[in-house]
């Protein structure tokens, strides 16, 4: 459970993607801080303060008028919190960076940590890949999608045909294998609260469920955010000190789902 720290905490993240979320830049000053600094991949370090804020955002915003974030995952440790941050927009406003606007839709995560004091916003991690960005908005290059083989092909088709008849769609849906991985329904449908995770196996013509998982989002605000950090930090610094560090992998079986 949030303890009365991570409660307010909780509260003025989500406060703080519901000023991006609805253009609500006089709301800023109430959850960031005058000296709140910024680290962004591409910006940098950068002081900015609420009205640094809302300059970044709004120029964000002025190209795609109707960006938002969904909140699927916060997780709260002491004065720090932790988000899984999906940006959803279209490409149809001002040019950005230079760039003139597509009218193509952008999709890409991104995982941002925020430091808090007094239930304001002192500093925040922006962690998203600029790359991604950069080339859903047609400034640089894409790599070629992964080429499905014949038999993978076959089996999309023959998921499509099978399981998605039951009417759920997918917003992410590929094949590896004899194995299919269905995520949906889309999230950037407002309307979408609750997702699941499916893993299917082909065996012996008939597709076999093999793993679930649901993943709550009820956008534009928070899924669960209760989480056992102990157990968080328990389980990642097995990962780094036994799977990375000793090449253990059967200790990857022990922690990874």
């Amino acid at each position: 459970m949030f303890d009365g720290t991570s409660e307010i905490n909780a509260l003025a993240a989500t406060r703080f993607i519901e000023v991006f979320n609805n253009d609500d830049w006089d709301t800023l000053p109430e959850v960031v801080a005058p000296e709140f600094v910024l680290h962004h991949p591409m910006g940098g370090t950068m002081q900015l303060g609420p009205e640094g804020m809302a300059t970044v955002w709004g120029h964000f915003k002025a190209a795609l008028p109707d960006a938002w974030h969904p909140i699927p995952v916060m997780i709260t440790d002491g004065d720090y919190l932790a988000n899984l941050l999906p940006t959803y927009g279209t490409f149809n406003g001002q040019p950005h960076q230079g760039v003139p606007p597509t009218g193509e839709w952008l999709e890409y995560g991104m995982v941002n940590m925020v430091r808090l004091e007094n239930g304001k916003l002192v500093e925040g991690w922006f962690g998203m890949d600029p790359l991604v960005e950069l080339q859903q908005m047609g400034a640089a290059p894409s790599l070629p999608a992964r080429e499905l083989t014949p038999f993978e092909k076959e089996n999309l088709e023959l998921f499509e045909a099978t399981i998605s008849v039951e009417g759920r769609r997918f917003d992410n849906l590929t094949a590896f294998g004899e194995t299919i991985v269905a995520l949906g329904p889309p999230q950037f449908e407002t309307e979408t609260s609750i997702r699941e995770l499916d893993v299917y196996r082909l065996v012996d013509g008939t597709f076999t469920h093999v793993y679930s998982n649901v993943l709550t989002s009820n956008p534009p605000y928070t899924g669960n955010p209760y989480a056992d950090t102990e157990l968080s930090r328990l389980t990642v610094k097995r990962f780094f000190e036994e799977v990375l560090a000793g090449h253990d992998l059967e200790a990857l079986v022990d922690i990874a789902s």
